[in-house]
């Protein structure tokens, strides 16, 4: 049974070499590190290749360097900052709805505590450069009585895609690599099973990955994540009456267990009279594995409940030529070269560029040496000798050529085109003639360049929320307490200490099934806090024209906080009704009064007028 588990890992280590060989020398890894290599390279100024510094250097010119593309990247990153709308989980059946906005102050609470924001935009900044980052969830076990969710951003360079992956969120992906470097002491102390110094002969060759660095005396261990196809059994569970699935062997010991009577939370024994409505079928399951070399470390399971790789991608652009991600800074490096090139061009030749020629006759200067020397001095003069002044003369200075204001220009607007940063977007005011609506339309336009980028990071964002809550489910079960926002400002509540649904005070958020809907950021002239401000506006030069319910319903507040507030209104309605009622019946009691006094007055005039007839 030993020898047949060590072949199961020997063969699965080879395996996973296989694998990773391909990845690292498929084209769409090259070339995503070959162009975000130089991506890096060009943000931090470095934009010359060592063939030009060596030329301009033999030439005694400067490397000068213009760097157009850090400010344009900058401004991308601030506004990627800046978008704070978040996904808002909603409930899948009606009676996961009470929990639906339990569940949301729960995930905004870990968000919190997570510093989950300054991630994600750290996400983002470097797949605005580079192409690609990757947000890694997991489960931090120091403490193993109290495990904790922690997340942290993956360097593109560590990781290693499928090549035929094509799907934005990896489910069509059938592994990744995540690499690991560890000194000795830590081989030996995660695993001590393992002989740290025979790692170092898996060096690597030409056409072999690397699992050894002499120069830093570091082990690469490297972390794989991958789908298999497997036998499942999908059944109804009896108990909550939902469809899940489990292995033929789990399943069978669950089959097993509740025929002879499983202990409920509430003491009761809930035990299953006849078979399990179930059914098999093939389905792809997640694995990972840890590795160095051909040394199998660790594998198994996935320990997660989502079906997902325990990754988030957040891609800018992509060549889909090549399946090969790239970043903002791609497409900028050629016009930098341009202007860079043209403007050190420019400058060389206002340096250089040479004055009138003097052309005289022999003998009419008395101190031509004196004059090669002084020449551009302010106060040097010119001696002539007598009767030779007609014999000098200037030429007329040499005149600069326009196409390099031209070109430069040209460049600079390319940039801005292919970054989508154009001045309306930087701040930089062209006219003061221009009416504000006009420049703000015009922005609102040019954001449109930048929706392939910011609908991305919108994906990510989101796919991360669905990862957090997945994990917060599993690992968050026993009774906590945690601060939301509530009625009154940040409360602190309890979650998972009412277990039962039947039961008021519901809040066991492991048992709701939710999905999301995405709010668009405040990017755009049709945002929800844009309408909610049309309409306030409109609310206010016209009163009584729009509820406030509906103005709150395109506001960014708690769903709490719009049912106090419909709940207020609708009390108002209500009274001023009633007041209304109430007007209505005293008028109409005075009505009739004013009737019956009329009637009375009449009837005394007939009275009297038959009594003197």
């Amino acid at each position: 049974m030993e020898r047949e588990k060590e072949k199961k890992g020997i063969d699965l280590a080879r395996q996973l070499n296989e694998w990773l060989q391909k990845c690292e020398g498929s084209i769409p890894e090259t070339t995503w590190r070959d162009t975000s290599a130089r991506d890096y390279k060009f943000y931090a100024g470095d934009q010359d290749e060592p063939l030009i510094k060596a030329k301009l250097a033999a030439l005694n010119r400067p490397t000068t360097t213009y760097n157009q593309i850090k400010p344009k990247v900058d401004m991308l990153v601030g506004t990627g900052a800046q978008m704070r709308d978040l996904p808002a989980f909603m409930p899948v059946t009606a009676e996961d709805a009470p929990l639906t906005e339990l569940v949301n102050g729960v995930v905004k609470h870990f968000r919190r505590i997570l510093q989950m924001d300054d991630v994600e935009n750290s996400c983002f900044e470097h797949m605005v450069k580079s192409g690609r980052s990757f947000l890694h969830f997991y489960i931090d076990n120091a403490n193993p009585f109290e495990p904790k969710i922690s997340i942290k951003r993956i360097a593109g360079k560590d990781v290693n895609v499928d090549p035929n992956s094509t799907e934005y969120d990896l489910s069509d992906a059938r592994y990744v690599f995540i690499d690991k470097w560890f000194e000795k002491s830590e081989i030996e102390a995660y695993w001590p099973e393992i002989d740290a110094s025979s790692l170092e002969v898996s060096n690597g060759s030409a056409d072999q990955p690397t699992y050894y660095s002499s120069v830093e005396d570091l082990y690469r261990v490297v972390e794989c994540w991958y789908r298999k196809v497997e036998k499942v059994i999908w059944f109804v569970n009896p108990m909550t009456g939902k469809q899940e699935w489990l292995l033929p062997k789990e399943y069978n010991q669950f089959a097993a267990a509740m025929a002879g009577g499983i202990e409920m939370p509430d003491g009761s024994v809930f035990q299953q009279e006849g078979p399990i409505q179930a059914m098999p079928a093939f389905k792809k399951t997640v694995h990972y594995a840890l590795f160095s070399g051909d040394t199998l470390l660790e594998s198994g399971p996935t320990p997660y409940k989502h079906d997902q790789f325990p990754y988030v991608q957040f891609g800018a652009y992509k060549n889909d030529d090549l399946n090969s991600w790239f970043g903002a800074i791609t497409m900028m490096c050629d016009p930098q070269i341009g202007l860079n090139t043209i403007r050190r061009q420019l400058t060389h030749l206002l340096q250089i560029a040479p004055r009138g020629i003097l052309m005289h006759e022999t003998g009419a200067i008395a101190n031509i040496e004196d004059y090669e020397e002084r020449g551009a001095d302010p106060t040097y003069h010119m001696e002539i000798n007598p009767g030779k002044l007609d014999k000098v003369k200037f030429s007329t200075q040499p005149q600069i050529s326009p196409i390099y204001q031209y070109l430069d220009r040209m460049n600079d607007q390319a940039m801005k085109d292919a970054s989508g940063v154009q001045d309306e977007m930087m701040g930089i005011q062209q006219t003061s003639r221009e009416p504000g609506v006009t420049v703000q339309a015009r922005y609102e336009t040019g954001m449109a360049v930048l929706y392939i980028l910011f609908k991305n990071f919108r994906r990510s964002r989101k796919q991360a929320m669905v990862q957090l809550l997945a994990m917060i489910q599993q690992y968050v079960t026993d009774e906590t307490l945690i601060r939301i926002e509530g009625q009154n400002g940040l409360e602190l509540i309890r979650i998972n200490s009412q277990l039962n649904p039947q039961v008021q005070g519901w809040n066991d958020i492991s048992a709701g099934v939710f999905d999301l809907e995405y709010e668009e950021a405040s990017i755009g002239a049709l945002s929800r806090q844009g309408i909610a401000k049309v309409l306030s506006d409109y609310a206010s030069t016209n009163p009584g024209t729009i509820p406030p319910e509906i103005i709150l319903e395109h506001s960014n507040v708690p769903y709490s906080v719009r049912m106090r507030v419909q709940q207020s209104s609708e009390a108002a309605r209500q009274a001023a009704a009633e007041a209304q009622q109430r007007e209505a019946a005293v008028a109409e009691q005075e009505m009739q009064i004013k009737m019956y006094e009329a009637e009375t007055k009449r009837m005394a005039l007939e009275k009297q007028r038959e009594e003197n007839t």
